[in-house]
């Protein structure tokens, strides 16, 4: 025997040995993405942003990181992270744009009462008696007739596959916002490179003075 499906938003129907029809699942609402990095948002040591007025609520600079351990010498190619920053930073733009119009659609879908079909009424041909009464006979009249059968699965399915549009959009924005932490560390991590680098320039020392 198949184990049923363990879901929080699927309850077996008395048929499978369930308690009734699937429920709908809940959740936060699924976030608006938005490029940071086009607004004026600096990462790194003076993290924060040129414009205030763009700064979302809640965004400010994160706490001091722990001192790192000595390491062996190493070098870094400043121009090649700078190029990874910047063409990652392009291509997320364009993710978090193709997101949003999918999160336009997934939206639309969830707000509607009627995509999957729950009044689908196709154009028939059925025919009124109410001519029977003057000797006409059946008068023939075209227009929708509500499927019952399409209506009342649709009214099932859609609190099922509406929750798992939406999950399926949350790992979306939850990839993206993953690489956009990764490129901000990559960009402090060059930026503390530098620093160091900038920093262990040692002063010139005046020449001893010869008698």
């Amino acid at each position: 025997m198949v184990a049923p499906i363990n879901s929080p938003i699927y309850v077996p129907s008395p048929e499978d040995g369930g308690g009734g029809d699937p429920k709908p699942g809940g959740g936060a609402a699924d976030p608006t993405l938005k490029m940071l990095w086009e607004n004026g948002y600096v990462p790194g040591f003076n993290e924060g942003f040129t414009n205030p007025a763009n700064a979302p609520s809640g965004t400010g600079p994160s706490g001091t990181a722990p001192a790192p351990p000595s390491h062996a010498s190493f070098s870094v190619d400043l121009s090649t992270v700078y190029s990874v920053i910047v063409g990652g930073a392009s291509t997320t733009s364009g993710v978090v744009d193709a997101y949003n119009a999918l999160k336009a659609k997934v939206d639309a879908v969830v707000a509607s009462g009627t995509f999957w079909g729950q009044e689908f009424a196709p154009v028939g041909t059925w025919y009124d008696s109410s001519g029977l009464a003057g000797g006409m006979g059946p008068i023939a009249r075209t227009g929708p007739i509500p499927d019952k059968g399409v209506q009342k699965a649709a009214q099932k399915f859609a609190p099922i596959i509406n929750p798992e549009l939406q999950t399926a959009l949350r790992q979306v924005a939850d990839a993206v916002e993953i690489y956009g932490v990764y490129l901000a560390r990559l960009d402090l991590a060059g930026q503390a490179y530098a620093s160091a680098d900038h920093g262990s320039i040692l002063p010139e020392v005046a020449p001893r003075p010869t008698a």
